[in-house]
């Protein structure tokens, strides 16, 4: 078994094990989840990135309807817009450890997502995943479908 075997074998194993662990934050915003992911954050098993948006960001951009990811060149271009994107919202990340749990990663844009999540999870060596993104609220079901055994925490503030 050659090195980048065993790199992409252990890069496979970290992803289904974030995928396994795999937590959202949701509600409205104002609404408290920002203070759940505060608290969370003071166990140092337990990594979350501020705001992805991811699921939204690719329902506004169209990208699922626009690249067909089975494509070597479709599938690199996925690879630089999700980097890219991440970026502009000042989510701290080594691309090319990105680029590495990508090519581990299901040619999906969810398997996209997990690498994402592998890759900001790497300095910390977080055991817990999770991702906190109100605006995902609206996703919730295809999340589910998605990510079988994810759980899902939903903050309802109460108005008074």
């Amino acid at each position: 078994m050659t090195s980048a075997t065993t790199t992409s074998t252990s890069d496979a194993d970290r992803i289904r094990d974030i995928e396994r662990g795999l937590f959202f934050i949701v509600g409205c915003g104002r609404s408290g989840t920002t203070l759940l992911q505060s608290m969370l954050l003071s166990d140092p098993s337990i990594i979350l990135p501020p705001e992805t948006k991811y699921f939204a960001a690719l329902e506004a951009r169209g990208w699922k309807q626009r690249f067909d990811l089975a494509t070597d060149s479709d599938f690199e271009t996925a690879v630089r817009l999700v980097w890219e994107d991440q970026a502009r919202r000042g989510l701290d990340c080594d691309r090319a450890t990105f680029e590495r749990f990508a090519s581990a990663a299901e040619r999906t844009w969810d398997g996209l997502f997990l690498a994402y999540l592998a890759a900001y999870a790497e300095p910390s060596g977080a055991t817990r995943v999770g991702e906190k993104s109100p605006v995902h609220t609206h996703h919730v079901g295809e999340l589910s479908a998605f990510y079988p055994e994810a759980k899902f925490i939903h903050i309802v503030r109460d108005p008074r």
